[in-house]
């Protein structure tokens, strides 16, 4: 059956309304890929396989096979993504349902969605403004993320390549040996990576204290110009950079709950202690949205595009 997600994809034009007054260069841009989890009745309708781009609109693991988390394959309702029934959008579960083999993570796995496969087919765009909104878990070892990475990179087509981290939170911030003191999740990372041949990388990075990230929905987005970068929290500016050429290239779009990052939380100070999570824990997302901006190659092909408002928050 053809994915629900697929008549999501719509080209469409930016009209102005009241949830883009905060970014008024939204205005002059136009939505070009709007995944409406808020609008599905079932988690089949999302549109994921495993590794390959088909029928749908995303992957469940790193196009890069470089997978740092137990991902899991979307196999059951709940496993690990939903379709929330009071309309609050997708869930994505970290839970131990026996698909951590390894035990590298207390028996923990968790759910990744990629909007490109290691082919190249699925969604990506140079330039333009990328959003998501979405609630994230309030317990330790948590470590939700919304983050992009440059086409021609993955597809080794590229030596060097760009990630851009839009928000990167975790449970465990600010936290100690046996998670004392009690970590504060309602805090955020955005960076920007150049990475190089072995591993070889630079970066730099903002901290953010938002505090409600994770009892009510908040979008977080970036806008990727030619010399600009720019971040922000419920369409307000919290930081900027300058851009470079790797992040000039087309990007694809990741999301995904995992478990680490943070402060180590275990007696000594050198891991972390699995059992501190709860079991589940959810991150919550209603929608993810892009917009091509005039830079785009995106914007001029909207030829014969239909006319849509711009996703609002509940």
């Amino acid at each position: 059956m053809k994915s629900f997600l697929a008549g999501l994809l719509l080209l469409v034009v930016f009209t102005t309304s009241a949830a883009n007054a905060q970014v008024p260069q939204l205005n002059d841009y136009r939505l070009v890929w709007l995944q409406d989890f808020r609008k599905m009745k079932s988690w089949t309708q999302i549109g994921v396989s495993a590794n390959a781009i088909g029928r749908g609109n995303w992957i469940a693991h790193t196009p890069t096979h470089q997978d740092w988390f137990t991902f899991q394959d979307p196999t059951a309702n709940g496993h690990p993504f939903s379709i929330d029934s009071r309309g609050r959008g997708l869930t994505v579960r970290v839970q131990k349902d026996g698909n951590d083999p390894n035990n590298w993570f207390g028996g923990f796995s968790g759910g990744l969605l990629s909007s490109m496969d290691d082919t190249g087919a699925g969604f990506a765009q140079q330039y333009g403004y990328f959003e998501v909104s979405m609630q994230t878990p309030p317990g330790p070892n948590t470590w939700p993320a919304f983050w992009l990475l440059d086409r021609d990179s993955t597809l080794n087509l590229s030596p060097t390549g760009a990630e851009i981290d839009v928000m990167e939170s975790y449970g465990n911030w600010g936290t100690g040996p046996n998670q004392t003191p009690r970590g504060d999740p309602n805090n955020y990372a955005e960076t920007w990576h150049l990475w190089g041949p072995d591993s070889a990388s630079s970066e730099n990075y903002a901290y953010q204290a938002e505090p409600g990230m994770t009892t009510g929905f908040h979008t977080y987005g970036v806008d990727i110009e030619p010399d600009t970068i720019i971040w922000y929290f419920d369409r307000k500016v919290v930081w900027s950079a300058p851009s470079y050429p790797e992040a000039r290239r087309a990007m694809y779009i990741m999301v995904d709950l995992a478990l680490g990052g943070g402060t180590y939380n275990n007696p000594t100070g050198t891991g972390y202690n699995w059992s501190f999570t709860a079991n589940p824990s959810d991150l919550l997302v209603q929608y993810v949205a892009v917009w091509a901006s005039p830079n785009s190659p995106n914007f001029s092909k909207l030829t014969s595009a239909k006319v849509a408002p711009a996703p609002h928050q509940n």
